[in-house]
């Protein structure tokens, strides 16, 4: 898993997409908090909101 992560992240930083140096264990670790929201609609919403908070401090900066 973590193999695979890297390797899409390495495309993403060759692209221009996310910061450098990002590292995919860090990345899996914080994609944690999936499994601990909660079913239904409240625990969606969190998800992605917390998806969007961890992707916008991956994105490259300008």
């Amino acid at each position: 898993m973590v193999s695979v992560v890297g390797l899409f992240m390495s495309e993403r930083e060759k692209a221009g997409e996310i910061q450098r140096g990002a590292n995919p264990e860090d990345f899996l670790k914080l994609l944690q908090f999936l499994w601990q929201t909660s079913s239904g609609p409240e625990g969606k919403a969190q998800a992605d909101q917390l998806l969007a908070l961890l992707f916008r401090g991956l994105r490259a900066r300008a």
